[in-house]
């Protein structure tokens, strides 16, 4: 993606970090969402930003597929054994009449 001038700051991992950090104390998960994808936009491909995604949609959107997705990129095996644990029972209770 070309990155528009507003774009700029979301290029620095220190800037991003700072973001999340604050936004996060106040529990405004769709604006932490927001920033992490517009970090990834930006090419931001670390694993710690993953794993900042993975812990907000496990934890605060209870998105369990994306949560898989961004921690199968962070590289945490721990988190990806418990999601799929949890993916696997979530569909055996759907499953359960």
């Amino acid at each position: 993606m070309a990155e528009s001038r507003g774009d700029k700051p979301y290029t620095d991992p220190r800037f991003v970090a700072d973001t999340l950090r604050i936004i996060k104390r106040g529990g405004n998960w769709p604006v932490v969402e927001n920033v992490i994808a517009r970090a990834l936009d930006c090419g931001q491909n670390d694993g710690w930003l993953h794993r900042e995604a993975a812990i907000l949609f496990e934890h605060r959107l209870t998105d369990l597929g994306r949560a898989l997705k961004h921690a199968l990129a962070a590289g945490e095996h721990h988190r990806l054994l418990r999601l799929q644990r949890k993916l696997k029972l979530r569909k055996l209770r759907e499953e359960t009449p």
